[in-house]
C-alpha cells in the first residue's frame, strides 16, 4: 500500500478498524453504485440495463478489483463470505425489482436479473482481456439478451459515447 507499519495507526487503531473500513467502502461504493444505478430513471428496459452497466465502465461508480477482493477475502472469512452473500442478495434484488418496474413478471424479472449479474462477474472472473471495441460492438445484442427487448440505436449511441469517454480518460477496466 505504500504506507509504512507506523502510518498505518495514524489512520487506523488496529486491523479490525481497517477491516471495518474496507467493508463500508465496498458496501457504498459497490453495492451502493449499482442499486442507484438499478434504481435511476430511465425510458426503457434497455437503457436501464445501460444505467447499471455504467458501473461496469466506470470504476469512479463501481470498483471490480475492489470486488473481486472481498470475494477472495469470503472464502477465509465466513463474517465476509455473509456479508458477500448478503451484498448479492441485495443487488439482484435491486436488479429484479429494475426488470419488474418495466413489466416483466416475477420470475422473469429474477432470472434476467441473475442473468445480467451473473454474466458480468463471470466476464470479469474469466479476465478476457476482449478490447473496448469488441465490447462496444456488442452491447446491443447483450442488451438484447438481457432484456428480450431491441435496443433504440440513440440508447446505444449514449452508452458507446459515456464508455469511450471514460476508457479514454481512464484507461479500460
Amino acid at each position: 500500500m505504500g504506507v509504512a507499519r507506523s502510518s498505518f495507526y495514524l489512520y487506523f487503531r488496529n486491523l479490525a478498524e481497517l477491516h471495518s473500513a474496507l467493508i463500508e467502502a465496498w458496501q457504498r461504493k459497490n453495492t451502493g453504485a449499482l442499486i442507484a444505478q438499478a434504481e435511476a430513471p430511465a425510458a426503457s428496459i434497455t437503457a436501464a440495463v445501460c444505467n447499471v452497466q455504467l458501473c461496469v465502465v466506470d470504476t469512479e461508480l463501481y470498483e471490480t478489483a475492489l470486488d473481486f477482493a472481498m470475494r477472495d477475502w469470503a472464502r477465509a472469512s465466513k463474517d465476509v463470505a455473509a456479508l458477500v452473500k448478503g451484498s448479492d442478495a441485495k443487488r439482484v434484488a435491486a436488479l429484479t425489482e429494475m426488470f419488474a418496474r418495466y413489466g416483466y413478471p416475477a420470475r422473469e424479472a429474477e432470472i434476467r436479473a441473475c442473468t445480467l449479474y451473473y454474466q458480468q462477474i463471470g466476464y470479469y472472473l474469466a479476465d478476457l482481456g476482449h478490447s473496448p471495441q469488441y465490447r462496444l460492438d456488442r452491447v446491443a445484442d447483450y442488451l438484447f439478451v438481457f432484456t428480450g427487448q431491441t435496443p433504440d440505436p440513440a440508447e446505444i449511441d449514449a452508452f458507446t459515447r459515456l464508455a469511450s469517454q471514460h476508457w479514454r480518460k481512464h484507461g479500460t477496466p
